[in-house]
């Protein structure tokens, strides 16, 4: 892949489709949050609808994997590395930025429920390092998680992408064993139990390794055939399948693995015609989800006094969300409009 590769009409064809799909997962992101279908009658729509909506943090993650890559894979792209590397610095700040926001949220908690000073500093930095949620701000993992990733691609070289991916599912699930493991176990093992507990927690950080390279690998494809459809389409009603009918939690993972990555490859092979449109939706996908466990934390107390789930809060949160995402997304045209006329008649002079 050459660098006019990766600027052809035909390759930014395929980020539109992303874009449209990020901004309704961005929605999707809000109904696990407010437990949008908790109160669903049918068991079995229920399920479905809860393996519908898992799909949403893996296609955030491979989405990230696939518009990197071709950005630092390419023959001719000088400083393939530097472009890695900032992109990671923009990730560690948009960490610490949000994680500032959010830590008022934490300090509430924490007074709400009388959590000893220097218990609440521990479990903070160790959420900060390790973890990356805190009291209704689950949703900051996914940074943390891709700094993880991002970092592990850079030692590794951005390569061995496979390796990488195989990595992040052995450390998740051997994590996720360990830690949830209630039998006898040698006093060595506990010992490796405790120390992951109190770090990693549940393994679920080591996603990030997970999906991001194959969402590269995913990138890497530039012949589009009818076969690789057929797979991507099987790979999805798969994985849905295995997700409704068995019900271990390991296999249930893995299976979502692979619905997730057939359903991102469909998704990708969608071409849509070139427009604003696609530009304005990534830019509200990102400000929905990062805003709103805020929105919903403040009209949960707000209106019920105590945090409230159910398919009534995810409405007003994703309408709320909406209106408060299209009014940036205006304010930043404005200012963007304004400095052009600015710029424009400084050179007209």
């Amino acid at each position: 892949m050459t660098k006019s590769d990766v600027n052809s009409p035909e390759k930014r064809q395929g980020y539109n489709s992303i874009d449209v799909f990020k901004f309704l997962m961005a929605f999707a992101v809000i109904a696990i949050h407010t437990g949008a279908n908790l109160h669903t009658p049918n068991r079995d729509l229920k399920n479905a609808l809860g393996i519908v909506l898992k799909m949403a943090v893996p296609f955030f993650f491979m989405s990230t994997g696939y518009i990197l890559y071709p950005k630092i894979i390419c023959e001719d792209v000088e400083n393939a590395g530097d472009t890695l590397k900032n992109y990671l610095l923009k990730i560690i700040r948009m960490y610490v930025t949000w994680t500032l926001i959010y830590t008022p949220l934490e300090i509430y908690n924490n007074i709400k429920i009388g959590q000893p000073i220097f218990k609440a500093i521990a479990l903070y930095i160790r959420s900060f390092l390790f973890v990356g949620s805190w009291y209704n701000s689950w949703h900051l993992w996914y940074l943390l998680a891709t700094i993880y990733a991002i970092s592990v691609i850079l030692l590794c070289k951005r390569k061995r992408l496979i390796l990488v991916s195989l990595l992040g599912l052995i450390l998740m699930t051997f994590t996720d064993y360990i830690v949830g493991y209630r039998g006898e176990i040698a006093a060595s093992i506990f010992l490796i139990k405790k120390l992951l507990y109190y770090t990693v927690s549940d393994g679920r950080i080591f996603k990030g390794l997970i999906y991001i390279p194959i969402g590269m690998c995913i990138g890497k494809i530039s012949d589009r055939k009818a076969k690789y459809r057929l797979v991507a389409a099987v790979a999805l009603v798969a994985g849905f399948l295995l997700n409704m009918f068995i019900k271990s939690p390991i296999i249930s993972e893995y299976a979502l693995i692979v619905s997730s990555v057939g359903f991102f490859y469909l998704v990708t092979d969608i071409n849509l015609k070139d427009s604003e449109i696609y530009r304005i939706l990534r830019k509200m996908s990102t400000t929905i989800y990062f805003i709103h466990m805020y929105v919903f934390t403040i009209i949960s107390l707000v209106l019920y006094s105590e945090i409230q789930r159910g398919l009534l809060m995810f409405l007003i949160t994703s309408l709320i969300s909406l209106i408060i995402a299209l009014a940036l997304c205006y304010a930043g045209n404005s200012r963007s409009k304004g400095r052009d006329v600015i710029v424009q008649s400084l050179q007209d002079k």
